[in-house]
């Protein structure tokens, strides 16, 4: 009675996404101590060498009680949020896919940093936690939604910004937290967001289909018409995406005016290699 009602309550998708997590614990608290824990655990070289598992089982492990609940919390808000608007079938196809996907993308940035710094220790660091799924849920969820939206009640940013405000403010508030994993997550909310894993999510005619089968399910929320999963439309997607998040990284650093000045700058460079034709006199033809 008390997972219907918490599914009437929250959304059929969230209550099961956080049951789950609750159940994970409790066998991780119960039966895995620090050392058999760290067997599920994530990290860019466990899982170049082979030990692919561990992009799964890392999402559903956590580090003690605070941890544990600040995620099952921040999940049943987030998650909540995109159920409403999303529809239940779509929200666990966009966690069914970001488990996996956020993990191999931390991955990947993990083993770009040690390329590009030479230090291993980016690729041995271990992770854990459902962090980098509610990131790339805060980013589907975030898209959708207008206006302006407070980080911490410090700082408002547009709410398409809003996830990777949060992702600066966690690193700087918060000790020990996976920088990188959290990245990872936001990375796979964005190429949701874009429409580049459309072929990955159920189409309007099968969300349609498992809708008429699961209506009457307690806290199933049939496929909102705020939620359209665009196709994607190529580079500009990703050039729009790249230059809100450098313009948000100026305004955070304070760097508007340096910004503002070298544009002046290259503009008034552009204007002496090629001036402005003079303006035709009164009554002569101009040819184009």
């Amino acid at each position: 009675m008390g997972y219907i009602h918490a599914a009437a309550r929250l959304g059929l998708g969230t209550a099961s996404i956080c049951a789950l997590l609750l159940a994970a614990a409790v066998f991780q608290f119960l039966c895995l101590d620090a050392a058999s824990t760290r067997r599920f655990t994530i990290s860019a070289s466990t899982v170049a060498e082979g030990q692919f598992y561990r992009i799964v089982t890392s999402s559903f492990l956590h580090g003690g009680l605070l941890h544990l609940g600040m995620n099952v919390a921040s999940t049943a808000a987030i998650s909540g949020a995109l159920e409403r608007s999303a529809g239940t079938v779509r929200l666990l196809s966009i966690t069914l896919w970001a488990v996996p996907l956020a993990g191999l993308v931390s991955c990947a940035l993990s083993l770009l940093l040690t390329f590009l710094t030479r230090d291993e220790s980016f690729a041995r660091q271990h992770a854990l936690g459902f962090s980098g799924v509610i990131f790339a849920l805060a980013a589907c969820e975030a898209a959708r939604g207008g206006g302006r939206r407070s980080v911490f009640g410090v700082i408002e940013v547009p709410a398409r910004l809003y996830p990777w405000a949060l992702l600066v403010a966690m690193q700087v508030v918060i000790p020990n937290v996976s920088f990188v994993g959290h990245l990872g997550g936001l990375v796979v909310g964005s190429l949701e967001v874009t429409g580049w894993l459309a072929v990955a999510l159920p189409s309007a005619s099968a969300a349609a289909a498992v809708d008429a089968r699961c209506s009457q399910l307690p806290g199933y929320v049939l496929s909102g018409d705020a939620y359209e999963v665009r196709a994607a439309s190529g580079a500009g997607d990703i050039v729009s995406v790249v230059r809100h998040v450098v313009g948000f990284f100026v305004k955070l650093l304070g760097l508007d005016n340096a910004v503002r000045s070298l544009r002046q700058r290259a503009g008034s460079c552009l204007r002496t290699r090629h001036p402005s034709p003079p303006p035709a006199p009164a009554g002569a033809s101009v040819e184009v």
